[in-house]
């Protein structure tokens, strides 16, 4: 997700058109986290 996001600004995207892919890479970082946490318990 953040290789997408790194694509879009390379191509000249607007950050607003950018944004979603942003979003869903903290998303997925978030859940990675947590279920990291979950496992390492």
């Amino acid at each position: 997700m953040l290789s997408g996001f790194t694509v879009r600004i390379k191509i000249k995207d607007s950050i607003l058109e950018s944004l979603p892919s942003l979003i869903f890479t903290l998303i997925n970082l978030y859940i990675s986290v947590k279920h990291y946490n979950i496992i390492t318990e």
